[in-house]
């Protein structure tokens, strides 16, 4: 159940695309940021993969840092875009070869796109990006999203983690 709703929801942000009037500028940052994502993988490929291989527990990778730019710079069907595009290049040349199992990456997947929308909605409530960056309320407000990304995110995986080590009943 909860992948469903997770994965449910992160598509709804995507449905909005449709009605999205990106601007030069947002799909120029997109596929910035895309392409830097894309880099950096491929950059760190055989030390992922070798982390895959070696280890069962779970960590934290840096792709975060492409998907949390695009939630503060994008509107959030490109942000999830950029989630997308980072995380389906990191499942084939990463987690694939590793073989890790693609239904766990495609819920981490919809996990990060649900944080990344909530890092957008605590940057968007702000006024947005050029309204408060600068000062001490600009840090603050990047502290609650950054802070907002990371809750909604370890939130979604500790959930399924902990429904996945629960013992099977008929309940």
């Amino acid at each position: 159940v909860v992948l469903l709703v997770c994965g449910t929801a992160a598509l709804l942000v995507g449905v909005e695309i449709g009605a999205l009037r990106p601007t030069a500028r947002e799909l120029l940052m997109t596929g910035a940021l895309v392409v830097l994502g894309l880099v950096h993988t491929e950059i760190a490929s055989k030390v992922e993969r070798m982390r895959r291989r070696v280890s069962d527990t779970s960590y934290y990778d840096l792709s975060s840092v492409w998907t949390f730019a695009a939630a503060l710079l994008l509107p959030p069907p490109l942000a999830a875009t950029v989630v997308v595009a980072v995380y389906l290049h990191l499942w084939v040349r990463v987690w694939r070869p590793a073989k890790s199992q693609l239904y766990r990456n495609i819920y981490t997947a919809a996990a990060v796109v649900l944080a990344a929308q909530a890092a957008h909605a605590v940057v968007s409530t702000s006024g947005g990006v050029p309204r408060w960056s600068a000062g001490a309320v600009g840090l603050a407000v990047l502290a609650l999203a950054v802070v907002s990304y990371a809750l909604v995110n370890n939130i979604l995986v500790i959930t399924v983690i902990a429904l996945q080590d629960m013992p099977a009943t008929g309940r």
